[in-house]
């Protein structure tokens, strides 16, 4: 197995020293590279800038909105403010956590200082969330982006 790891290495190296053999190559290898790397990034924030959401691609991560959403689906997010009504499915982050809940909206609530706060429940939960959460807490109204395409290939 040593052995296997040392020609895999020699190769490599063979290869890297070809590669710098033709300073040419190498940059216009590189600069591809780099025009590739920064075609995504604008990308990026084109799609930012449309959404209105500073993250406007979400997995699904778990079975909670069946069956409106799958475990594995991907939501593309567009952010229209504030304004909730119920029956609504918002994405937003909790205080602490790294994952955004998917959820659709149950209610919605006035508290005394006229602040709307929303109660939600994942259309495949049994109860309702724990809490009442603000209604500025990054939501956005969302739409289902299946990437059917995206799934095939990662099935073969």
């Amino acid at each position: 197995m040593l052995n296997d790891i040392k020609k895999l290495g020699a190769s490599a190296w063979r290869e890297v020293q070809h590669f710098f053999r033709r300073p040419r190559d190498a940059v216009h290898t590189v600069l591809s590279l780099c025009c590739i790397i920064l075609s995504a990034l604008m990308l990026w924030k084109v799609l930012v800038l449309a959404a209105g959401s500073p993250s406007p691609v979400v997995v699904v991560l778990s079975g909670s909105m069946l069956p409106a959403f799958s475990r594995g689906d991907i939501l593309f997010l567009l952010d229209h403010g504030p304004k909730a009504a119920v029956g609504d499915i918002v994405v937003f982050k909790v205080e602490g956590r790294d994952i955004p809940i998917v959820h659709r909206v149950l209610n919605l609530h006035a508290n005394s200082a006229g602040e709307m706060r929303l109660l939600t429940k994942g259309d495949n939960n049994n109860v309702d969330d724990r809490g009442l959460y603000a209604s500025t807490l990054r939501s956005s109204s969302s739409c289902q982006f299946c990437l059917f395409i995206l799934l095939f290939f990662l099935s073969l």
